[in-house]
């Protein structure tokens, strides 16, 4: 089948003669896993592409491409996009219109009334095997027998007339290495500085502020198959850095080392690269040790808030103190260190800001990378903010990170801790 996939822009739009650099690695990974089984892919990519910016320029790519189904992918920042972008395609095409994402597994039946009913079916979690079936159904299956056959798939929501029918759970992929690379020539790359991946999937934590999109189950791939991997990619985009995106690189810290090993004996060490998901509570001296000769130059850990108060409503499942410990490990052996420190979680006032800030700056990390905090859909925050706090603004609307935050606001605020005082923190 002819797979047409749409990739709405986010809160920071592509800009004249200067493409965007945010490639959705959930389109690359689906793409990859439809060409495979023989059908046909291609994108309208609104997120990195200026001229691609209105929701009327979608008709050209309809009318070449003609597709037997779009797939528009959806996460938080997007949604508003793509609410008017689902909705202004119902009115060009009767083309079935498939979404999936974070923010689709997050709101469930709600996006089916927001978009008015516009679209199709929902995929909840990730997309792999579901949207395989999904294509399978419409391409063997008469209009008559449609609906039947969809509800024999788990983990999706069918439109039959307004009426919604929720075949089962959200599904998670359970062997990753089951499936191809991304395939992030759908993008238009032929050479690519960055190389980002995944080694893993889910994390197994519980963090307040975090919706897990991706489970709570880790899954790994072999370290055999992603250095193949990389080996092969490397063969097409002759890129200079890598970047791990894994919600918990580390979470098995044996399987880290492996990586390492591999990485080492392929010749691939003398690639730099970055991990962006450590678990502080799981960095050893014998790990950052291996990781630095396999080639890591750079580590993100999470660290959110430092004060006692802040801290335990976290949940984060570590103590402030192995926390600190790991930061400090890393900040002995990597290049880089960088940590995440939110603003504004429950708890937190202004003062507890400035505790975190100063504790943080004692253990000497490279880098601090603030964000207000913003309660997404599916969080436990967002409970929270609903019942104890002021809602300013949805997380649809609320910019979290670097200059933007002053223009795009504050999403709630507290007796204790007024959205002057977070931006003034910020």
């Amino acid at each position: 089948m002819r797979v047409l996939f749409i990739d709405p822009p986010g809160d920071r739009r592509p800009k004249k003669g200067k493409p965007g650099k945010g490639l959705s690695l959930g389109i690359a990974t689906l793409a990859s896993v439809l060409i495979k089984h023989g059908h046909q892919v291609s994108l309208y990519d609104m997120a990195n592409h200026y001229e691609n910016r209105t929701i009327d320029s979608i008709k050209n790519s309809l009318d070449l491409f003609m597709p037997d189904v779009i797939g528009v992918t959806i996460l938080n920042a997007q949604y508003l996009f793509a609410i008017e972008i689902v909705k202004k395609l119902r009115e060009q095409t009767d083309v079935p219109i498939i979404v999936g994402g974070a923010e689709v597994t997050a709101l469930k039946e709600k996006i089916f009334t927001d978009m008015d009913f516009a679209i199709d079916v929902s995929v909840l979690g990730e997309g792999e095997e579901s949207l395989l079936k999904i294509l399978e159904t419409y391409k063997n299956n008469s209009s008559s027998t449609l609906i039947d056959k969809l509800r024999k798939i788990n983990g999706i929501i069918i439109n039959n007339n307004r009426k919604l029918i929720r075949t089962g759970d959200v599904q998670l992929v359970s062997n990753l290495d089951d499936y191809p690379p991304p395939d992030f020539s759908i993008f238009g790359v032929k050479r690519w500085r960055m190389y980002r991946l995944q080694g893993s999937r889910g994390c197994p934590f519980n963090c307040s502020f975090c919706y897990q999109y991706l489970g709570h189950s880790w899954r790994k791939r072999s370290p055999k198959k992603i250095v193949g991997d990389i080996l092969e990619a490397y063969k097409k985009y002759h890129f200079t850095y890598i970047r791990f995106l894994d919600s918990v690189f580390n979470f098995r810290i044996e399987w880290v080392h492996e990586l390492c090993d591999e990485l080492i004996e392929s010749g691939l060490s003398d690639i730099p690269w970055e991990a962006q998901g450590m678990r502080a509570d799981k960095i050893n001296v014998d790990l950052c040790k291996k990781m630095v000769k396999a080639g890591c130059k750079k580590v993100f850990i999470g660290v959110e808030s430092l004060h006692p108060e802040v801290f335990k409503l976290i949940k984060k499942g570590e103590t402030i103190e192995s926390i600190k410990r790991g930061v400090s490990m890393s900040v002995q052996h990597f290049e880089e260190v960088s940590v995440f420190f939110i603003i504004g979680l429950p708890n937190d006032t202004k003062e507890r800001c400035w505790y975190t800030y100063n504790e943080l700056k004692k253990l000497k990390p490279t880098g601090i990378s603030y964000s207000l905090a913003v309660p997404y859909s599916g969080t436990r925050l967002l409970d929270w903010v609903n019942e104890q706090a002021t809602l300013l603004g949805s997380s649809y609307d609320s910019f979290t990170r670097g200059a933007i935050a002053f223009e795009g606001g504050v999403a709630y605020e507290t007796k204790e801790f007024t959205k002057e005082e977070r931006l003034d923190i910020f």
